[in-house]
């Protein structure tokens, strides 16, 4: 990637359980995000990661699912973009 292209940023937003993290692994092409098969939340805390080699164009940012008590740092993140 040159310094003149264009960077993409993906947040992913949706419920619990949902497969936030999962699309973002897939989106970078590596296990950056915990994934778990529980119904439970994996993620905690709003969390982004640079690509790299072929994806080094994209920026994702996880975020915990909607209905988890963390949905105020998700109202955060919107307020900034």
């Amino acid at each position: 990637m040159n310094n003149n292209s264009e960077k993409i940023c993906f947040v992913l937003f949706g419920e619990t359980g949902h497969g936030k993290s999962t699309l973002g692994n897939f989106l970078l092409g590596n296990n950056v995000f915990n994934v778990s098969a529980d119904v439970k939340s994996e993620t905690k805390v709003t969390f982004g990661r640079q690509g790299t080699g072929d994806s080094s164009d994209l920026f994702v940012i996880d975020t915990p699912g909607l209905q988890d008590r963390a949905y105020d740092s998700i109202n955060s993140i919107c307020k900034r973009a």
